[in-house]
């Protein structure tokens, strides 16, 4: 008889988690449009704010984005678009936005009994 063992793997290193543009729309219930248009915002700040590989493309299209990112983004946009206010926006850092909205990952794992 096989028995299923279920515990949740939080991810905390902080290390890009893509997700794609689909599934970020239904998380946050806006429509794939509105996420794509941020991912346009967000590639303005990759050289100075966010790191290389946050918004990934599939041809021509953006198919994942890194949700780390996103949620900073969503979280600063409004001093980031302000000239003025986004000298006082802290640094991103994928670490401390882990410890705020943590992955949680399920795992399932099967054992003969």
């Amino acid at each position: 008889m096989q028995k299923a063992a279920e515990f949740f793997k939080i991810n905390e290193k902080g290390l890009n988690f893509l997700m794609k543009v689909s599934d970020l729309a239904k998380m946050d219930n806006v429509s794939t449009r509105t996420i794509c248009r941020r991912a346009e915002e967000i590639e303005k700040l990759i050289p100075d704010r966010y790191p290389e590989g946050s918004v990934i493309y599939t041809g021509n299209r953006r198919s994942e984005m890194d949700l780390y990112v996103y949620q900073d983004y969503k979280r600063q946009r409004g001093k980031l678009m302000n000239p003025l206010a986004r000298k006082y926006v802290k640094p991103y850092s994928a670490n401390e936005m882990a410890l705020i909205c943590p992955v949680i990952e399920r795992v399932v794992v099967m054992t003969e009994e």
